[in-house]
């Protein structure tokens, strides 16, 4: 990957391809949650993690096969996985807590791209950081799940989460204006930065919420 060593016009042209293929997946996440709506209560046990395993396939592909097809069913699939949580906050009318999530999200990924795009410091050499940082907070929240159970380190968990993913915002930002990637391959790794920045937003104002 050959690095342009400052802002072209190119890059920013690349930028915003890549987000018009970023909200075509967001289009595209929002449709699979709405269709998934009314058959939330069978996305529970199996039926669930036979959604998620079909979503980590189709992303598995997808690094093999970075087609739009692809890409779309992903992000069509991850919005349907959303569905038990976002059924659940609709059934004890919490919706305020999706839209708080919605808005927290829209604001951090704007500010974020705007520090990427206007600051003199170079965040691309944080990947292999960011990554470990990233496996040490998987490896904590299965923990969590299967032998603590604690909401306190739930909510670090989720904190955490929304910082490192603020990270990833920035340097994948640059990434875009600043090397040759494929503007659908950085949508991809966009549009997880924002997927796992708003999940984190909704357990924060969960947690807030149940206080």
């Amino acid at each position: 990957m050959t690095i342009i060593s400052n802002i072209t016009t190119r890059g920013m042209q690349r930028l915003k391809e890549t987000y018009q293929y970023v909200f075509l997946g967001i289009l595209a996440a929002v449709a699979g949650a709405f269709l998934g709506l009314p058959f939330a209560a069978s996305l529970t046990g199996f039926g669930f993690w036979g959604f998620v395993i079909l979503e980590f396939g189709v992303l598995f592909w997808f690094m093999f096969r970075p087609l739009m097809t692809n890409y779309i069913i992903f992000t069509a699939l991850t919005g349907l996985t959303l569905v038990p949580i976002l059924s659940t906050l609709l059934g004890i009318g919490a919706g305020h807590v999706i839209l708080q999530a919605l808005i927290g999200t829209s604001v951090i990924v704007a500010g974020l791209t705007h520090y990427a795009t206007t600051t003199d410091k170079d965040f691309l050499g944080m990947g292999q950081v960011l990554m470990y940082i990233l496996i040490g907070i998987i490896i904590v929240s299965f923990i969590n799940i299967f032998f603590i159970g604690s909401s306190i380190l739930s909510l670090g968990i989720s904190i955490g989460t929304m910082i490192l993913f603020s990270f990833f915002i920035i340097m994948d930002t640059q990434e875009v204006i600043k090397t040759d990637i494929d503007p659908l391959l950085a949508a991809m790794n966009l549009y997880l930065d924002i997927l796992n920045m708003f999940t984190s937003l909704l357990h924060i104002f969960m947690s807030i919420d149940e206080d």
